[in-house]
């Protein structure tokens, strides 16, 4: 027994499969996450290597091959590629197509433990490694602290708040913090200072390096507990430093002490030049680029952050103020709610035209068919967890044309049957059997989305598509004959 001929024998229970697919499509298109742009995997890294003084041969030499030789021990690598140059090296480390999103954290951190072991081989000097691997990280909301009322210090610690306030909002994977400008210690030398004092500059540095530095000063037992000692003397501000008492005098000759504030000009200030800077609306900002998790609704976390950011705003100094300058909650919910009205007014036009030509029995078929295979794919996407971005959206626009051919040809066939006088219900036996619902199509999209290679990361469209026209064969072939056997309840057969 075939599948319409199940159908044409289940009518309660196809109308009963029908109402439920329809609610939990409903809740569904609730569930689902949505985004503004579909996550892409980048299985790429770069591991950069400073080896200060150091020609390009010497880098090359010394640091590049040794880390390329024990990173070919992973065993899902695809290539590497490396660039000495004087004083630095990168080396693009680029994985297997086979490798999934979920391994890849497993991977990056087999990739780290590498470099980790590769270290004690290099240089002394070339010990300084970053390996960076989250180049697909998107940042969709940007937010500004901003107002010159305050200095940058005190701005960066309000932002530090921020961030911390916002990481703990459900649905927030990272934030970084841009424009900050550090305050560092200026000591500028006085040349003719410097040799009154019979001191050399290489001595100014090497006495300026050996201060402010943790040491452990030892422990003593007191009966059953054992004490720390804690050895004061640590800079606490700028009159610290400049209190702080040279040695003088070339190779021991004339030697003696002088504060270096008699000799040198000490300050506080910030970096400059900036490594970062950040405007808002013409005044000094630190610029928090928010990141959501993957898979999340971004909209529903739209309101948590703008009512966080809104206490938040309540407790800063006069004349320091939350900005926003890019909210992709907004941004998600215009592009679902176009897709939604365009959707509605595309299944409206299809009925107003199909109710001028083919009459209302027609169009009603056809309406509902749209309806419900569009419900049956947001069922799919749920499960499978594929998200609402402007990819998956575009395929629904993209399969919606496809759907009607299908409609317009299976309900043209079953009148045709109907009027040579065929039974009821083999006339719509026979209609739906003769369209095969694309196959090439759905074959099509299904292949794209099998590729291993890089056409094949985002499936968005692919998954989308494949699952909305294998769903209308289904709609087609199944719930169009429960619409079918009413509408067209006036042709009879006694043998039907």
């Amino acid at each position: 027994m075939n599948l319409s001929t199940f159908v044409l024998r289940q009518k309660t229970f196809v109308i009963f499969f029908t109402l439920l697919c329809t609610l939990v499509g409903l809740v569904s298109y609730f569930q689902l996450g949505k985004l503004e742009d579909p996550a892409f995997t980048v299985k790429s890294a770069v591991i950069v290597t400073l080896y200060p003084g150091a020609d390009a041969g010497e880098v090359e030499r010394l640091v590049t091959d040794p880390i390329e030789t024990k990173l070919q021990e992973m065993e899902h690598l695809w290539k590497l590629r490396s660039l000495s140059r004087p004083g630095s090296s990168m080396i693009f480390v680029d994985l297997q197509e086979q490798v999934n999103s979920a391994e890849l954290p497993q991977q990056w951190d087999l990739l780290r433990r590498k470099v980790n072991d590769v270290k004690l081989s290099l240089p002394p000097q070339a010990q300084l490694t970053i390996v960076q691997d989250e180049f697909s990280e998107v940042y969709g909301m940007l937010f500004s602290l901003y107002g010159d009322s305050v200095a940058m210090a005190e701005l960066k610690d309000h932002a530090r708040e921020l961030q911390r306030r916002l990481k703990a909002i459900e649905g927030v994977k990272k934030i970084q913090l841009h424009g900050i400008q550090e305050q560092v210690i200026n000591i500028d030398v006085d040349d003719e200072r410097l040799a009154q004092a019979n001191l050399t500059t290489l001595q100014l540095f090497e006495q300026l390096g050996s201060q402010n530095l943790p040491l452990h000063s030892g422990d003593f037992a007191m009966g059953i507990e054992q004490i720390r000692v804690e050895q004061a003397g640590a800079f606490g501000s700028v009159e610290d430093i400049q209190n702080l008492s040279i040695k003088t005098g070339i190779n021991g000759l004339e030697s003696a002490t002088v504060r270096l504030g008699d000799i040198a000009n000490v300050y506080l200030d910030y970096q400059d030049p900036a490594m970062t800077l950040s405007r808002f609306n013409g005044q000094q900002a630190i610029t928090l680029a928010v990141s959501p998790v993957n898979g999340i609704n971004v909209v529903s976390i739209g309101d948590t952050l703008r009512q966080e950011l809104a206490q938040f705003e309540a407790t800063l100094p006069e004349g320091v103020h939350v900005g926003v300058v890019a909210y992709q909650p907004e941004e998600v919910a215009k592009s679902v709610n176009n897709f939604i009205i365009n959707l509605a007014e595309s299944v409206i036009i299809v009925v107003i035209v199909l109710l001028i030509f083919m009459g209302w029995r027609s169009a009603a078929i056809v309406g509902v068919s749209l309806l419900l295979t569009i419900l049956f794919t947001l069922i799919y996407l749920n499960l499978t967890q594929v998200d609402l971005q402007r990819v998956s959206l575009g395929s629904f626009i993209l399969a919606l044309g496809m759907l009607v051919d299908n409609a317009i040809v299976i309900v043209d066939l079953v009148e045709a049957k109907l009027r040579q006088g065929i039974a009821r219900n083999q006339a719509v036996r026979n209609g739906t059997a003769a369209v095969g619902g694309d196959p090439d199509r759905r074959a099509g999209y299904g292949a794209r989305a099998l590729l291993p290679d890089r056409c094949g990361r985002v499936r968005s469209l692919d998954c989308a598509g494949t699952v909305q026209l294998a769903a209308a064969l289904l709609a087609h072939r199944h719930d169009g004959h429960p619409a079918a056997l009413l509408v067209f309840h006036s042709r009879t057969d006694p043998n039907g």
